[in-house]
């Protein structure tokens, strides 16, 4: 159990799950109406927890660090735990991206709400830390100690 402790890559799924309270993404709406010449920007930020209402997946990113702490510590199980982490880093870090990706689907809408108004909106989706620190960590669980 004690050398189970020492092994750096339980810290670093629990960085994983430090990641989901800082900001992934940030989407901004732009609206433009041409006729009355009016432009209008909105923003908003949202946490890798948060995503996990906008994406079935999201779950996955959370969930894989999760399960690779929790088979290090069972007691039955006398595998080599490499081949597990190289796959769940791997599965986590397309998750990531796959999320961000379910969220960038809306990225350039035409409404029109009558016949004589029509209204353009653009969303921009910027990578905030908690997204870029989560694939960093993912990447030194893959890499750094095979």
């Amino acid at each position: 159990m004690q050398e189970k402790m020492k092994e750096p890559r339980i810290f670093m799924c629990l960085a994983i799950w430090i990641t989901g309270f800082l900001p992934w993404i940030t989407m901004q709406w732009t609206a433009t109406e041409e006729f009355y010449e009016i432009e209008e920007t909105m923003s908003s930020t949202l946490t890798g927890f948060q995503l996990l209402e906008y994406s079935l997946w999201g779950t996955v990113i959370f969930g894989v660090p999760l399960v690779l702490i929790i088979m290090e510590f069972l007691p039955k199980i006398d595998v080599k735990m490499n081949i597990f982490y190289l796959i769940g880093s791997c599965l986590g870090i397309v998750m990531s991206i796959l999320t961000i990706f379910i969220c960038k689907t809306n990225e350039d809408e035409i409404l029109t709400s009558s016949d004589y108004i029509e209204m353009e909106i653009k969303t921009e989706i910027i990578m905030g830390i908690g997204f870029w620190l989560s694939i960093l960590l993912f990447l030194f669980i893959n890499f750094a100690f095979i």
